[in-house]
């Protein structure tokens, strides 16, 4: 029978692989000169692998570096925004969104003895964000391959192209929403929220759309909407709502405009609100709004009076009625429980 032998091919302390060699039956050599051989091979595949990764790091190094730049607007002027672009593959010729995955690891449960919870340990921490790097990496890989990633701290960014006429390639919307359902499966403690932010060709606007991206998934946050996937641009006046520090402040001011018709609506089922915000969709319109509602437009008209009885507004009033709608606004993403 054939001699076999397995030496370790070792890379710093890891063992990322094994070398093995089978010795004919004659044994021409001696099993002392064969275990050399081996172990003399395996020492250089480690040399050239641990090579191979010192190049490959330094270059993903780079490539972070270059990425980065770009989504801060490091550059001095576009000159050095569109090589550094260039450098990455990007395509000033078509459009691209940037994608911000954000995502919030769940406290470690381990190392308190049972007495309550115990701090994240940080080791566990950081590994659990390179796998879900690696993942999120390699998702957008297999379905994006033009696509350019970064992994950051808390978030991995993704420059993605818009795809250009019919066919399977995703937009940043589909693609944001396969990534989201993908790590539900593969992560499901981890509280994820995707950003879209709006559409760049050239190199110096990915700066801004990555500041969008960021915004939009700093709101979800807010609002609690973990597990969703939201576009700047489906914002609207939340861009500027939420701008302001105490959420409390923003309820405080929905219940002093519709407080009382809201009240009013959970006691008697008066389907007022709703009512309210179909009126204001569309423009004040009683016979556009009784059509979506399916009643009578004297009901919706009968409707609005007693909102304005209730309410103390005059919906006919500019003023009331943009604050009546910013209420509504307050109401429609925060809730009107504290």
């Amino acid at each position: 029978m054939p001699a076999i032998i397995v030496a370790p091919v070792m890379v710093g302390d890891e063992v990322p692989s094994y070398l093995v060699t089978i010795d004919p039956a004659e044994n021409l050599f001696g099993e002392d000169m064969s275990l050399l051989v081996t172990e003399h091979a395996a020492t250089i595949c480690g040399v050239i692998l641990g090579r191979e990764r010192v190049v490959a790091a330094a270059a993903r190094r780079v490539r972070d570096d270059l990425v980065e730049g770009l989504l801060l607007g490091r550059g001095r002027d576009n000159a050095d925004a569109s090589r550094w672009a260039a450098h990455l593959g990007y395509d000033p010729a078509r459009d691209h969104n940037v994608v911000a995955v954000a995502f919030e690891l769940p406290p470690s449960p381990a190392g308190n003895g049972g007495a309550g919870p115990a701090a994240p340990h940080p080791a566990d921490g950081a590994a659990q964000r390179q796998r879900i790097w690696e993942s999120i990496e390699h998702f957008v890989a297999t379905r994006a391959p033009e696509a350019i990633v970064s992994a950051r701290e808390s978030e991995v960014v993704v420059v993605t192209t818009a795809p250009e006429g019919p066919g399977p390639a995703m937009d940043a919307r589909q693609l944001a929403a396969a990534c989201l359902a993908r790590l539900a499966e593969l992560f499901p403690a981890a509280k994820v929220v995707i950003g879209i932010g709006g559409t760049c060709r050239d190199p110096g606007e990915i700066a801004r759309s990555y500041a969008q991206a960021q915004r939009t998934t700093q709101t979800l946050r807010r609002l609690g909407r973990s597990g969703s996937v939201s576009a700047f641009s489906d914002l609207g006046i939340l861009r500027l709502l939420l701008q302001v520090p105490d959420l409390a402040e923003l309820r405080s001011f929905a219940a002093d405009v519709l407080g009382k018709l809201s009240m009013h609506e959970h006691e008697h089922k008066s389907e007022y609100l709703t009512t309210l915000a179909c009126y204001f969709r569309e423009n004040n319109s009683p016979q556009r709004a009784s059509r979506i509602l399916h009643v009578h437009p004297n009901t919706v008209a009968y409707r609005v009076k007693r909102i304005e009885e209730i309410t103390g507004l005059r919906l006919d009033n500019y003023s009331d009625r943009l604050i009546a709608q910013v209420a509504l606004e307050i109401l429609d993403s925060l809730g009107d429980e504290p």
